[in-house]
């Protein structure tokens, strides 16, 4: 399994790209690599960099909601 693993102001996470790889229990596996953390900030960043958007200003649906983010590069 390839994966990136980002950090952003002391909070890390996790990310496989399921766009290029399937796995077979994506929440299983984000359960089991998974810190006490969240990264939504690594999100945006990681979102832009592989190219799956290529907007600075991105919407991301979260368990806790909606998060606005404007990334600046």
């Amino acid at each position: 399994m390839k994966f990136t693993k980002m950090q952003g102001l002391g909070n890390d996470y996790v990310y496989v790209d399921c766009t290029r790889e399937e796995l077979a229990s994506p929440a299983d596996v984000a359960r089991a690599v998974s810190d006490r953390h969240f990264g939504i900030r690594c999100v945006g960043k990681y979102v832009y960099d592989f190219g799956l958007t290529d907007k600075l200003d991105v919407s991301i649906e979260t368990l806790a909601g909606i998060k606005y983010l404007s990334l600046r590069l």
